[in-house]
C-alpha cells in the first residue's frame, strides 16, 4: 500500500546518556486509511463463521483480531516517515533502530506515538599512538600486542555510551545464547545451572562485555576516520568473494549495501589495528 500522509507534528526530548525521544501525532485522517486496509488484511486469514474467508464485514473481523497487532501493522506503514522525522526534522543521528511506543491509538481520534533512540556519544582520543608505545614490548605476539592495544584504548579513552546502546547489545548477545542452548535441545534454566550463573549475573556479565565492545568498536571507528583509513570498494569485493568461498549462497547475502557497510568497517577497523600494532 502506497502512503500519501501529511507531515506528521513532532517533539523532541533528549535526556541523559544521549537517549533521544521523539513524540509524534499521527492524524486520524492518515491513519484510517491504512488502518482499514490492515484490518482487511488480517480478516482474509481469519474464518469467520457465516462468511466466506475474506468476507467478513469489518465490525465481524474487530471482534476475532487483537486490536494491539492491527495498531502495530497499522504503524509498520509509518515508520520509514518516523524516521524521516527524525533525521531531517530534528538533525538526529539515530545509533540504534527507534523503538517505537503507543501512547495513544484510539479509532478515530488522532494517535500519538513516541520513538525512542540514541545518539552515538562524542568523545576525544588523546594520544593514544604515545598510550601504545608506553605499553608494549617487541617480544610479544601479534594477539598479545592487539589485546594489549585493545585493553588501554578502552581503560584511558573515556565514552560515556548511551544506556540504550548497551542494552541493545546485551539483548542480542543475550538472544544468539538462547539460539544456541535451543538448537542443543537445552533449557535456559539447565544451562544457567550448568555454567553457575543466573539471570542477573549472565545480564551483568554481558553488560561488561557490552561496554567494552561498543567502546573498541567506536575507538577504532573514530581513529579510521582520523588517519582516513578507508577500505575501497575493490577490498571490499574481495573480502566478500574470499568469506563467501565454499559457501553456496554467502556471497549473494553478502552483496548488499548493509553487508558491504559492515565489511568495510571490518577492513578499515582491522587496518587501524595492523598500524597501532606497528607501533610496538
Amino acid at each position: 500500500m502506497t502512503l500519501v500522509a501529511s507531515k506528521p507534528n513532532s517533539i523532541l526530548a533528549k535526556q541523559d546518556k544521549g537517549t533521544v525521544q521523539v513524540t509524534f501525532t499521527l492524524a486520524w485522517k492518515d491513519v484510517e486509511a491504512v488502518y482499514n486496509h490492515v484490518l482487511q488484511e488480517e480478516g482474509a486469514k481469519v474464518t469467520i463463521p457465516g462468511f466466506r474467508k475474506g468476507k467478513a464485514p469489518i465490525a465481524k473481523v474487530k471482534e476475532k483480531i487483537s486490536t494491539s497487532v492491527v495498531i502495530e501493522h497499522t504503524l509498520s506503514h509509518f515508520y520509514s516517515s518516523f524516521i524521516g522525522e527524525i533525521i531531517n526534522t530534528h538533525k538526529v543521528k539515530p545509533a540504534i533502530y527507534p523503538r517505537i511506543e503507543v501512547l495513544k491509538a484510539i479509532e478515530g481520534q488522532d494517535w500519538e506515538i513516541r520513538a525512542v533512540t540514541c545518539e552515538l556519544p562524542e568523545f576525544e582520543l588523546g594520544d593514544y599512538r604515545k598510550l601504545i608505545l608506553d605499553k608494549g614490548k617487541p617480544q610479544f605476539t601479534k594477539e598479545e600486542k592487539e589485546q594489549i592495544i585493545l585493553q588501554t584504548l578502552v581503560e584511558n579513552i573515556k565514552i560515556d555510551i548511551p544506556a540504550l546502546l548497551i542494552e541493545e547489545e546485551v539483548n542480542n548477545r543475550l538472544s544468539q545464547l538462547l539460539s544456541r542452548i535451543e538448537k542443543l535441545g537445552l533449557q535456559i534454566e539447565g544451562y544457567l545451572a550448568q555454567v553457575g550463573k543466573t539471570p542477573e549475573t549472565l545480564r551483568t556479565e554481558y553488560e561488561t562485555q557490552a561496554k567494552k565492545a561498543i567502546s573498541i568498536e567506536l575507538i577504532l571507528g573514530k581513529i579510521a576516520d582520523t588517519e582516513n583509513v578507508v577500505a575501497n570498494d575493490q577490498e571490499v569485493d574481495r573480502a566478500i568473494k574470499a568469506a563467501s568461498a565454499g559457501q553456496a549462497g554467502m556471497e549473494e547475502k553478502l552483496n548488499t549495501p548493509e553487508q558491504k557497510n559492515i565489511v568495510r568497517n571490518v577492513l578499515q577497523r582491522r587496518t587501524v589495528m595492523d598500524s597501532l600494532v606497528a607501533l610496538i
